[in-house]
């Protein structure tokens, strides 16, 4: 309790890993998707080697087969170990009161208007780019079942006879006498945005939504006049695309290449834990980004890049990465970045849907890891990750310590 008082207590939990023969994996250690899961076992795999027994035939017990029991008995089954148990309190079926995944639970939903069947997902999330990774290593190791029958990745960003995921709602993002409703009402070709009969338009394409809003948010409050807004706007894709360069080299700075986040406190400077996402954009220079940023973090849903919000940058960089540029950064703006880095970038090689879904479901990778866990066997015929359902933990004992 005391820690969480004091701030931020993950790198205090990862420093503890591995005493008293203990793993600690849970939403809460990694923050809460089961992407962020999935990373902190990497992390864990990666820089806490002392965490994990020597003898891979050592016997270990795994709390709840919820993500995380699942995701880190995946791990330790993929590292060599032979003898996991899984003690799982609810039944061995499917069905809103017995389902062995922890609170996740996929259902999913036929309407008539639509071709197709839309998965739900209630405990987890759609799939945004940040997934990529996680999502090529379900598919190489067969989570995602086999080819021809494969649970694959849908986009979402245009739903059929639905709106179109990159469309934004331009409503109380520029004020009247703003710089872009000052430029639009007096050179709206300058703009190229849109509307009728000189009215703003009430919806925007993303891509011309990122770049119109950064230059409101830089040149606000400049009493600056529309001819001299007129000359500014041509050159300002140039100033976006050098802050983005500066933003993914500032994240690699403090984040380096470890996800969910660092694998010590002491790299990311501290005012990242204590500055809001729009006060964090303003005072390091990246306020020309806060169209791009609000689409690339809030669509993921997870809160606001508004100012007065008080949820961290620290938690905001842990979702807007280096890696979700290649999909939610201007077209234009790609090359100019990639010039700035001076090579293009893996993550700029490759387009993903900006809001994805699994076709049959995060249900079915569940099911579909319960059933390698019952076919992966050692060579006596025992099963090396076995789950234990209906099974209530009253006492732990390890290390003769309760």
């Amino acid at each position: 309790i005391e820690s969480l008082k004091n701030g931020p207590n993950n790198w205090d939990i990862l420093e503890n890993q591995g005493k008293k023969n203990t793993i600690y994996v849970h939403a809460s250690t990694a923050f809460e998707s089961v992407l962020h899961i999935y990373n902190y076992i990497e992390l864990l795999h990666q820089t806490c080697h002392r965490s994990f027994p020597d003898d891979k035939s050592s016997k270990i017990a795994v709390v709840g087969a919820g993500p995380s029991g699942l995701l880190i008995s995946r791990k330790l089954k993929s590292m060599g170990y032979t003898d996991i148990t899984v003690y799982e309190t609810k039944a061995n079926s499917n069905g809103p009161d017995a389902y062995y995944a922890g609170k996740t639970q996929t259902n999913m939903i036929e309407q008539s208007e639509l071709s197709y069947v839309i998965p739900a997902e209630l405990g987890t999330c759609y799939l945004s780019p940040a997934y990529q990774h996680m999502y090529n290593d379900f598919k190489k190791t067969g989570l995602l079942g086999p080819d021809g029958d494969e649970n694959e990745l849908i986009s979402l960003d245009q739903i059929e006879k639905g709106p179109f995921v990159k469309s934004i709602i331009t409503d109380q993002q520029f004020d009247n006498d703003g710089p872009v409703k000052t430029l639009f009402r007096e050179y709206p070709e300058t703009l190229d945005i849109g509307g009728h009969d000189g009215k703003f338009p009430p919806i925007m394409d993303f891509e011309k939504y990122q770049i119109v809003k950064g230059f409101e948010e830089v040149y606000k409050g400049g009493g600056l006049s529309a001819e001299e807004l007129k000359k500014l706007f041509p050159c300002f894709l140039k100033r976006f695309a050098c802050d983005a360069s500066e933003y993914i080299k500032y994240h690699i700075k403090h984040f380096g290449v470890r996800t969910p986040f660092p694998s010590t406190k002491g790299r990311v400077q501290n005012d990242i834990f204590s500055t809001n996402i729009y006060d964090f954009l303003k005072d390091n220079g990246f306020i020309s980004l806060l169209g791009l940023m609000q689409f690339g973090y809030s669509l993921q849903g997870y809160g606001s890049t508004g100012q007065g919000t008080t949820i961290s940058a620290f938690y905001f960089m842990m979702w807007v990465t280096p890696h979700t540029f290649r999909t939610f950064i201007h077209n234009d703006v790609k090359q100019i970045v990639i010039d700035g880095l001076g090579k293009t970038p893996d993550w700029f090689k490759t387009n993903v849907p900006v809001v994805g879904a699994l076709s049959k479901g995060w249900g079915n990778v569940w099911n579909n890891l319960k059933d390698q866990f019952e076919d992966d066997t050692t060579s006596e015929g025992k099963k090396k990750v076995n789950i234990k359902f209906e099974t209530r933990i009253t006492q732990i004992i390890r290390d003769k310590v309760k």
